[in-house]
């Protein structure tokens, strides 16, 4: 009796080198709508069909809002069972860096010997520097939101070098009972807990050392501005006759001299821009502290494990979600770590559409204007945004 022959497929995947891809599963309410986790399971799926050498395998620790998820996740880094890949959102990332379960990743950036894959000059370097820990990087997402305050330009007027103390100045120009300090801040705790969250922090807290500074007198300063805030801020007549009011249009009444935005998509940009009304409103970021690298806030970070087997075919699978164009550039929503890919099609973009436009061709219209999606003058806006806000 002759064996049985093997299929072809079954062969190859038996051939493939198999990573272990630990992450989470959506949450109720994110099922159905845009989460991360079921992006990573659906690229992991493609990756799989398309590579001829590497198969990830996902292994789940629950629903990303349930905390004995996160508790599953740490025991296994801990237990050194960690998967080969692991997206690290929830953990204690500093002290998993400490022990050195997690692989610097400027190790496979930084050696320009590999053309196959990204290469450190290709990433915007204000957001990548953002995930750096200790002059390392345990981590690295391909993509970020941009954390931003907002205001009208004619009220905070020059922002370069604005401090705190400067904010405080503005505000005492403000009617107490008719406006607050920050956009549904609700109380001068909340508002001292959103700007400690940005990157101030970063000033008295030292992870490597496990030490915080809170005697330090600027500390003491900072607290005494926050506590010139009311315990509780007014209803302003806006929020008195409605139940719930863009943030962005408070500032544009002057019933708010802030509020405070995470730029996750393009579309939020819209947002803020139709908001304005005879005054413009500007992001300002927030241009106080040692380190504005909170500007930059990370969405999907995935490390290495240190005992992984296969560290190169690990890297080649992150460096290749890194470059996804079908998610990155053609669907145009959130902001990209990969600037090379991003500007390479907005090059390709200018000169295939408005090269056509130029020559008479009126049928690409929609493709440069709002009516298609991504909008080419949208594209360059995010680069533009990112330019301004983190040094590339």
């Amino acid at each position: 009796m002759l064996p049985a022959k093997k299929h072809p497929k079954a062969a190859s995947e038996k051939n493939k080198i198999t990573l272990t891809f630990g992450l989470y599963d959506p949450s109720e309410w994110e099922s159905g709508f845009y989460n991360i986790y079921d992006y990573l399971k659906s690229y992991v799926r493609e990756f799989n069909r398309n590579s001829r050498r590497i198969n990830v395998e996902i292994t789940s620790y629950g629903p990303s809002d349930d905390p004995s998820s996160y508790l599953k996740a740490t025991t296994a880094v801990n237990s050194g069972s960690m998967p080969d890949l692991m997206l690290v959102t929830g953990l204690s990332c500093e002290r998993v860096a400490d022990k050195g379960y997690f692989v610097d990743l400027y190790e496979f950036l930084e050696d320009g010997d590999r053309s196959s894959v990204v290469d450190k000059a290709d990433l915007f370097s204000g957001p990548l520097k953002a995930m750096e820990y200790d002059g390392g990087l345990y981590w690295i997402s391909p993509e970020f939101s941009l954390v931003s305050f907002c205001g009208l330009s004619s009220v905070l007027g020059n922002v370069e070098g604005l401090t705190i103390e400067g904010l405080f100045d503005i505000w005492k120009g403000f009617d107490r009972n008719k406006s607050v300090f920050l956009a549904y801040g609700e109380n001068r705790a909340r508002a001292f807990e959103i700007f400690m969250s940005t990157h101030i922090y970063k000033d008295y807290i030292d992870y490597k050392k496990k030490t915080c500074n809170f005697d330090d007198q600027s500390f003491i300063d900072l607290l005494e501005l926050f506590a010139t805030l009311p315990n509780k801020f007014p209803k302003t007549p806006m929020l008195q006759s409605h139940d719930i009011v863009v943030p962005e249009i408070l500032v544009s009444e002057k019933e708010a001299m802030l509020c405070y935005k995470e730029l996750a998509m393009l579309q939020s940009l819209d947002i803020v821009k139709s908001c304005s009304t005879d005054e413009e409103i500007i992001l300002i970021g927030a241009p106080w502290g040692s380190d504005a690298s909170a500007l930059c806030r990370l969405k999907m970070p995935i490390s290495i494990s240190s005992s992984c087997k296969h560290k190169e075919e690990a890297w080649v699978f992150l460096a290749s979600l890194l470059s996804n164009r079908q998610r990155y550039v053609f669907q145009g929503t959130v902001f990209p770590l990969n600037r090379k890919m991003l500007e390479a099609h907005i090059e390709e973009f200018y000169s295939e559409y408005w090269g056509l436009y130029e020559n008479g061709e009126e049928s690409v219209l929609p493709y440069l204007t709002c009516e298609y999606s991504p909008p080419f003058f949208q594209l360059r806006m995010l680069i533009t945004i990112i330019k301004t806000h983190l040094s590339v």
